[in-house]
Parts: C-alpha cells; sequence; structure tokens
C-alpha cells in the first residue's frame, strides 16, 4: 500500500435558512460556530428578511438556545 500523505483542506461551512415564500438566507464562514456567529447571523441577515407573521423554528442545537438570539427575534417581531 502507498503512503498516503496528511493532505488538509481549506474548510468553510454555510449556515442557511429558508424562508416561506422560498427565499433562501445563506452565510458562509470559517471555524465553528457559536452564539456569537449565530446571533450576528440572526441579526444581521434573518431578521432583516422575515415578516412579522414569520415563524421560526430551531431545533437543540446549543447555540439556538443563546439568550441573544432569542431576543434578537423577539425584538424584531416587536418593532
Amino acid at each position: 500500500m502507498d503512503y498516503v500523505f496528511d493532505v488538509r483542506f481549506e474548510r468553510f461551512f454555510v449556515l442557511s435558512a429558508i424562508i416561506l415564500n422560498g427565499e433562501m438566507v445563506p452565510m458562509a464562514y470559517d471555524g465553528a460556530l457559536n452564539g456569537q456567529l449565530f446571533q450576528s447571523y440572526i441579526k444581521e441577515f434573518i431578521c432583516l428578511q422575515i415578516s412579522k407573521d414569520a415563524i421560526v423554528i430551531m431545533d437543540n442545537l446549543p447555540v439556538h438556545k443563546v439568550k441573544e438570539v432569542i431576543e434578537s427575534i423577539i425584538i424584531q417581531f416587536a418593532i
């Protein structure tokens, strides 16, 4: 068997949401998703796209439970 070099590729990740009208709201990033990055995604991408009657569904991923993320969504609906 030939030796296989340990080749590391540059990686990036895509976070995305789908709005009921079919629009996608993607964001590409490097590294791990954390609460601060997810909060930025919510504030800078999602809150600008959703309407007052939108339904936001998130699973049990820990970054979805960050207090500031939930507050950002609530504030968007209150305005």
